[in-house]
């Protein structure tokens, strides 16, 4: 799987080869045909609430908005996943899962997403979660660790 890029967001450092071998590392655990293509789009919260208003009538924040194309899109694209990653951060550290973890788990949420599944009721997310955790194992480095694919301002790269 490809994943292009679009940093809206602009404060993050992205560590866009690492977060490519991520997302596709999640794409051959979903076998995925290698051609398939995925937008990711980083974003301020405040956009997605617009997107979240203008497409789904709701406006809240939110951490991820995901829209598959359908046969409407160039050929192999799966959609776009929209990622703000000031939300991110702020789940990331109420979850425990880190910066890194839960940028990873939400990706691996609006994949998900993008090939159909719903978490529009209790059992459906819970399903919907226990793939995210699945993606994110097929992440992980030889210690069981997560690649570091985003760092906030000022910070090291690192592993």
């Amino acid at each position: 799987m490809q994943l292009l890029i679009d940093d809206r967001a602009g404060h993050f450092h992205i560590f866009a080869g690492r977060l490519r071998s991520a997302a596709g590392r999640m794409g051959r655990a979903l076998a995925l045909p290698p051609e398939t293509v995925v937008s990711l789009v980083l974003c301020p919260v405040r956009t997605l609430s617009r997107l979240g208003l203008r497409h789904f009538g709701r406006g809240a924040a939110t951490d991820v908005i995901a829209f598959p194309t359908g046969f409407d899109g160039l050929p192999g694209l799966l959609g776009e996943i929209w990622i703000a990653p000031d939300m991110v951060a702020r789940n990331g550290l109420a979850f425990g899962k880190g910066l890194n973890g839960e940028l990873l788990f939400v990706l691996a949420h609006g994949l998900l997403h993008l090939l159909g599944e719903d978490d529009d009721t209790p059992r459906r997310r819970a399903a919907m979660f226990q793939k995210q955790e699945k993606l994110l194992a097929a992440c992980r480095l030889g210690q069981g660790e997560l690649p570091k694919v985003i760092a906030r301002p000022g910070s090291r790269g690192g592993r």
